[in-house]
């Protein structure tokens, strides 16, 4: 198997998630809207694709491409907050890079949740617009000694 070839993990018209074996990440994409049942659905199973895949790599970062993602509910911000970051920062997740949404209402959300999500710890947090520069950061974060 080749290091750079990213597999395609999972995917449905609204959500996909792929996995970079050369930095090593999961790539998180939303596409259009999507109601909070499959938001929290897809979250829950790309972190049990994270808790996979880091078994086979001592570390492993979190790209969110949210570049044609739509509005996202308060609630849903929320939820990732409370609920799927303490269990993915269980699982070892410490590094999520954003690519930057088209959308304002999603930049928005993404601010928001960022800022709390660093408030609460445990979580280092970036922006970019593209995801070959998101991988090259995650890449130094992995692997640079912090």
């Amino acid at each position: 198997m080749k290091d750079n070839v990213v597999t395609r993990l999972y995917a449905t018209n609204k959500a996909y998630f792929d996995f970079d074996p050369s930095v090593p990440c999961i790539i998180a994409g939303k596409l259009g809207f999507v109601s909070s049942e499959e938001f929290i659905y897809n979250m829950q199973y790309g972190l049990k694709l994270f808790k996979e895949r880091i078994k086979e790599h001592s570390k492993l970062g979190w790209v969110a491409n949210l570049n044609q993602a739509n509005v996202y509910d308060a609630e849903n911000v929320r939820w990732v907050i409370e609920h799927w970051n303490p269990a993915a920062i269980e699982a070892g997740l410490k590094y999520i890079a954003f690519i930057e949404p088209e959308s304002d209402f999603v930049k928005e959300s993404i601010e928001k949740y960022t800022k709390q999500s660093v408030l609460n710890g445990g979580l280092v947090i970036n922006s970019f617009s593209d995801v070959g520069m998101a991988k090259t950061w995650l890449r130094s974060q992995l692997f640079d000694d912090h």
